[in-house]
C-alpha cells in the first residue's frame, strides 16, 4: 500500500510539473527542408525560442525565425513556419530600404534625472525593460562592427548600449539592471578621469566589469575638443592627437585586459566633419556608409518616449 501511495503521489507531482511548464523542445512536423531552410508546422502553439532550441540548437537564435516570419514570436497550431538555418541578409538591405541600428548613448545616472546628461535610475530601468518587453536584441559593439563590415547579420530590432566617460553611477545603477536582463554594454572612458574621485570608476572597478563581459573602450585621454585649434600647426595637432588617442589607448590597454581593441571613440564635436563627409559619400558603397547605417541617440532621457 505504501508503495502504491508513493507511486500515485509521484504521478500527481509529475503531472503538476508538466502542466505549469513550457515544453523545452518543439513537436512541430517538418514538411520540407533544404541546406538553408526548414519548413515546420506546429501541432500546438509554440514560440520562436522553442523552435530555435530544437531546430537550430540555440534558443538565442530565435530572432532569425522571428525576422524571417515578419516579426512573429508565437506560432499557432497548423501555421507554417520557415526556419532559416543560416544568415540570409548580412547587409541588412531590403527592397524597402536598409537596416538602421540605434546606439543609445548614456552618460551619468543618478537617483533622479538632472539636466541633459544625468538620467534617473528609475527611468533608465524602465527604458531597459521596454527594450526587453518589445523584443529588442541588445548586441555588443563588437557584433555591431562586424555587421558594418558585412561579416555578421544582426536581428532587425537590434540596439547597442554605450556609456560615456566612466562614471561610477554605471556600477551603482546600470550594472544591476543590465545583468538581470542579460544586456551587454560598452563603456567609453577617458583615462584621465579613471580613479579621479568618488564619482569615477577606478581601474580596479573596471577590471571585474570586463571579466563579466562588459566592454571598455577609449574615449580619448582628457576628453578635450579634438578639432584643430586656431593657429595650431600640422605638427602640433599631430602631437596632440597622438597624446589624446594613441596614448589614451595605451593607458587603457595597460589598465584593463580586453578581448578586442576598437578605435578610440572621438568626442561628438569632432565628428561633424566626418558625418558631413559620409553624407556626401565616396566610393562604390557610399549609400551604405558606416556613418549612415546607424544613428546616435544621445539624449536618452527622452528617446523611449519619442
Amino acid at each position: 500500500m505504501r508503495a502504491l501511495s508513493l507511486g500515485a503521489a509521484l504521478l500527481v507531482l509529475g503531472g503538476c510539473a508538466s502542466i505549469g511548464s513550457a515544453p523545452d523542445r518543439s513537436t512541430a512536423t517538418v514538411v520540407g527542408e533544404s541546406e538553408d531552410f526548414i519548413v515546420a508546422v506546429p501541432v500546438r502553439n509554440e514560440t520562436s525560442g522553442t523552435l530555435a532550441r530544437t531546430y537550430l540548437a540555440d534558443a538565442t537564435k530565435a530572432w532569425m525565425i522571428e525576422d524571417f516570419n515578419r516579426g512573429a514570436r508565437t506560432f499557432a497550431a497548423g501555421q507554417r513556419v520557415v526556419i532559416p538555418r543560416r544568415p540570409w541578409n548580412p547587409a541588412g538591405v531590403e527592397p524597402t530600404g536598409y537596416q538602421l541600428v540605434p546606439i543609445l548613448v548614456y552618460h551619468n545616472l543618478g537617483p533622479q534625472s538632472k539636466g541633459r546628461l544625468t538620467l534617473g535610475s528609475g527611468a533608465f530601468a524602465e527604458q531597459m525593460r521596454y527594450l526587453k518587453r518589445e523584443g529588442y536584441r541588445v548586441v555588443s559593439l563588437a557584433e555591431f562592427v562586424e555587421w558594418l563590415r558585412l561579416k555578421r547579420q544582426l536581428p532587425r530590432k537590434s540596439v547597442v548600449l554605450t556609456f560615456d566617460d566612466g562614471y561610477h553611477s554605471f556600477r551603482d545603477y546600470a550594472y544591476p539592471v543590465l545583468k538581470q536582463l542579460g544586456f551587454p554594454a560598452t563603456l567609453f572612458v577617458y583615462t584621465d578621469y579613471v580613479g579621479a574621485g568618488r564619482n569615477a570608476l577606478s581601474w580596479d572597478e573596471l577590471k571585474p566589469l570586463v571579466a563579466e563581459g562588459f566592454d571598455v573602450q577609449a574615449h580619448s585621454k582628457t576628453h578635450g575638443d579634438l578639432r584643430r585649434l586656431a593657429g595650431e600647426t600640422d605638427a602640433q595637432y599631430a602631437r596632440r592627437m597622438q597624446a589624446e588617442l594613441a596614448v589614451g589607448l595605451q593607458l587603457l590597454g595597460a589598465g584593463v585586459t580586453r578581448p578586442q581593441q576598437l578605435r578610440p571613440r572621438r568626442h561628438r564635436r569632432a565628428r561633424g566633419q566626418h558625418e558631413r563627409r559620409a553624407e556626401r559619400g565616396g566610393g562604390p558603397h557610399r549609400r551604405f556608409s558606416s556613418w549612415k547605417r546607424f544613428r546616435f541617440l544621445a539624449n536618452c532621457s527622452s528617446v523611449i518616449s519619442e
